[in-house]
């Protein structure tokens, strides 16, 4: 599964947040690329149905790298749970290539 990016997905309601986590992943060079949208988000909360505005965020890096991110999101997302969905996916191997520089082994 050398070949194989990880994608993180995470979801937060305040710009704030957004930019603490990713001036610490990238920093710490366990993600390649963060891609940031705007997003609406509809889900039943403690009974309630509920529709929010929310950003999202896309986190590319490798096996070692999603488990120390899935860490740090645990650690420092103000939601009580907060989605982190972690998926293998293939890329092209120039991206690939790229990707690999760009992260901490």
């Amino acid at each position: 599964m050398k070949n194989k990016i990880y994608i993180i997905k995470t979801t937060f309601n305040d710009i704030k947040d957004v930019n603490k986590l990713q001036n610490i992943l990238l920093e710490k060079n366990l993600a390649s690329c963060i891609q940031i949208n705007q997003i609406k988000s509809a889900y039943i909360w403690e009974g309630k149905i509920c529709n929010e505005d929310e950003i999202q965020l896309s986190i590319k890096t490798n096996k070692k790298n999603a488990k120390k991110i899935e860490s740090i999101i645990l650690d420092t997302h103000p939601y009580e749970i907060p989605q982190i969905l972690i998926l293998k996916s293939k890329a092209s191997k120039s991206y690939l290539k790229w990707h690999k520089n760009e992260l901490r082994d």
